[in-house]
């Protein structure tokens, strides 16, 4: 990168110093097995200068035209280093060239979406002639940062997601203690290294790898105000137990069901799921799971998913036109294989699977029809490159039941009626419905978050702006 190399060794950053313990932790490919670089582990003393300092920078921030030009330096700064960043993310996630180089580019347009977000801090005026109690009174109110944040990523997108946590904060005032994946440490160091070179107030940042006990003693703190977590339904409730009083922000997992109705375009609800069911081996937490079909087409959309599945091209995500790579770590594509079986030992039947060369970390694409709905490959999140094919005969008896499900975060309809689509809007219970394109889409300005099990408050950059300040209301009354 221009100014730094890429990284190779991170030391912990404390409110914007570099430091280390003497403990470390090897990152690595992998696709390849190579140990890429080490992160430092953090202690205590380090989380307590880092909250020190945190909580100091939210009482005297640096003024907001400072912080705004912090993150449009930031964008320009990942811009120029695009070609080493992408590099990195792609080593040390084993996410496939194209789709590491489309995470790469969203991060330079998350900072770029926080700069131009700065007025939700304006002040606004209150309208108090509704009442005669306000004559001679000013109203206004207006946003205010409420506090230190303690900010979780996940591994498989560590630098677009921790954006979304660290951008917003930035113009909102919050300082920011970041909790790096263990499985994906430096593509998150990176961009806390990229963000300093960009003028963010050191006080405002540290970016470390914490143990569990560590983390959580820290997120108990008195000085951290808000939580904003991205991983495990599991892992991200039982942190909200733990915070009673603290605001919170989850963004978890899901399952995301396809709709597909009889008149959509089954060619291309076809290749738009099989690319977001297998797409970086699944793991992604919006990736089609679950392919719901109308019986009146069910055997030509099933024929056009089993070809799609077939022709997914997988292996070396540095392989051209590779776009299922290798599972983080041998744990979790074992974990998918199981789940297959499971399925297929209680009945369910293996449609088509993508050819690829055995590898400890892959996970073959797989279609799989008439899976139990008490199985796990159909009820949980795989988190791998599979779909299930269920057929249908209602509309409205299936969105009722995808309903009553525990995980809501995005659902798609294939259909050439506006009218249907707009039904699925208004009547399923998710935080987003996708109309003739896959539940991966996402945009980072619109609001992003789940129902049920699948999350707690909205990520996108303006709406986790909101969720990281608090609107105070002033009242001038002119006769005193």
């Amino acid at each position: 990168m221009a100014g730094r190399d890429t990284v190779t060794e991170a030391g912990a950053i404390v409110a914007g110093e570099e430091c280390a313990t003497g403990e470390w932790l090897e990152s690595g490919d992998p696709w390849t097995n190579e140990t890429i670089g080490r992160c430092a582990v953090s202690n205590w003393e380090q989380c307590d200068r880092a909250l020190e300092a945190a909580i100091n920078a939210w009482e005297s921030p640096p003024p907001l035209p400072d912080r705004v030009r912090a993150a449009v330096r930031a964008a320009d700064l990942i811009a120029d280093r695009q070609a080493e960043l992408t590099d990195l993310l792609m080593r040390e996630t084993g996410k496939p060239t194209q789709m590491a180089l489309g995470e790469v580019q969203r991060l330079e347009r998350t900072f770029r979406l926080a700069s131009e977000s700065a007025n939700e801090l304006d002040d606004r005026p209150l309208d108090l002639s509704f009442d005669p109690r306000g004559s001679g009174v000013a109203g206004s109110w207006r946003r205010f940062a409420a506090g230190p944040v303690m900010a979780f990523v996940p591994y498989n997108w560590p630098l677009n997601l921790a954006a979304h946590k660290l951008a917003p904060a930035l113009i909102a005032g919050c300082p920011v203690l970041l909790k790096v994946s263990p499985l994906a440490p430096l593509c998150s160091f990176a961009l806390g290294r990229l963000l300093l070179d960009a003028g963010v107030a050191p006080a405002f940042l540290s970016v470390m790898h914490l143990s569990d006990e560590l983390a959580q003693r820290v997120l108990k703190d008195d000085r951290v105000k808000t939580l904003s977590f991205t991983g495990s339904a599991r892992v991200g409730w039982m942190l909200k137990e733990m915070v009673p009083t603290k605001r919170v922000a989850l963004e978890l997992g899901g399952n995301a069901p396809v709709i597909v109705e009889p008149d959509a375009d089954l060619e291309r609800m076809a290749d738009l799921t099989a690319l977001s069911g297998y797409a970086y081996a699944g793991q992604v937490c919006i990736s089609a799971q679950n392919v719901f079909v109308h019986e009146a087409v069910y055997k030509e959309a099933h024929a056009q998913l089993a070809h799609a599945t077939e022709a997914t091209r997988t292996g070396d995500p540095r392989t051209d036109g590779v776009v299922c790579g290798p599972l983080i770590n041998e744990g979790a594509a074992q974990k998918v294989r199981d789940r297959i079986g499971n399925a297929v030992r209680d009945g369910a039947r293996v449609v088509a699977t993508a050819h690829a060369e055995e590898h400890p970390k892959l996970a073959r694409p797989t279609l799989v029809e008439e899976v139990p709905r008490d199985q796990e490959l159909f009820c949980e999140e795989v988190f791998g490159p599979v779909l299930t094919l269920t057929r249908y005969k209602s509309l409205v008896d299936l969105m009722a039941q995808l309903n009553r499900g525990r995980y809501r975060l995005h659902a798609s309809i294939f259909t050439a009626s506006r009218e249907t689509a707009d039904l699925a809007f208004t009547t399923l219970r998710y935080g987003g419905v996708i109309h003739n394109d896959s539940p991966s889409i996402r945009f980072d300005n619109m609001p992003y978050g789940g129902e049920g099990l699948s999350g707690f408050g909205r990520e996108g950059v303006r709406f986790a702006l909101l969720e990281m300040t608090t609107p105070r209301a002033l009242l001038h009354r002119g006769d005193l």
